[in-house]
């Protein structure tokens, strides 16, 4: 499971990293989380990271983001106009991890 976090190139290395890997099948099962800044910086996304981002989620690889986050920064509508499920990302994370995933954070 990718948390990506960052609100910088970080954020963005993290959804690179995740494209590739379900490109490249180096994974099973992977699933990403957005948390935190990340949230506001998919919104910002254009070109080639933003058809990364379309990718992982037609491949069900964008599992959530946060809705607590989104609520406190007023983007609740437009990650749902992308297409994310806002959901308290707490309980996904002890989800994931009570399912044997490890967490890769960026």
């Amino acid at each position: 499971m990718l948390l990506i976090m960052s609100g910088d190139e970080k954020a963005d290395l993290g959804v690179r990293f995740a494209y590739r890997s379900i490109e490249n099948q180096r994974f099973e099962d992977l699933k990403v989380i957005f948390f935190g800044p990340s949230q506001k910086r998919i919104l910002e996304y254009s070109g080639e990271m933003k058809k990364m981002l379309d990718e992982l989620k037609k491949r069900g690889a964008v599992d959530a983001a946060c809705i607590g986050v989104a609520k406190d920064l007023g983007i609740e509508k437009p990650l749902e106009d992308l297409g994310l499920t806002l959901v308290p990302v707490g309980n996904r994370i002890k989800y994931f991890l009570e399912k044997g995933y490890q967490v890769i954070s960026f």
